[in-house]
């Protein structure tokens, strides 16, 4: 749960993913725009209200915590959130699971 986590998480970390919720995607908890296109940094950074420089410092603070999960395809990077902390829809696909594998020991439940 998101309680888990809140006490290794900086009230910037916590407002960032507050900005970011409305963008979780219901099937694979990836970052994206209604319309089904990936949200990059870039994005985050508008969506945030942020300088894109502390978007990524951000970034890099919530992936370090298991927070999210920065994915690679061809066309660049996708932003997943961890389905633990902000899970959306009836169950977590197994990708997701090997993603955040490292996540599950700090789960409260």
């Amino acid at each position: 749960s998101f309680q888990s986590v809140c006490t290794e998480i900086t009230i910037s970390e916590a407002g960032f993913l507050f900005k970011i919720l409305p963008y979780i995607n219901y099937e694979d908890c990836l970052l994206c725009h209604k319309n089904g296109k990936d949200i990059n940094a870039i994005d985050l950074s508008d969506i945030s209200g942020l300088s894109y420089n502390r978007t990524l410092q951000l970034l890099a603070a919530l992936i370090k915590k298991d927070v999210l999960y920065k994915g690679k395809h061809s066309k660049g990077n996708q932003y997943f959130v961890n389905p633990y902390l902000f899970v959306r829809g009836n169950k977590i696909n197994t990708v997701l699971k090997t993603m955040f594998k490292n996540y599950k020991v700090r789960v409260v439940t």
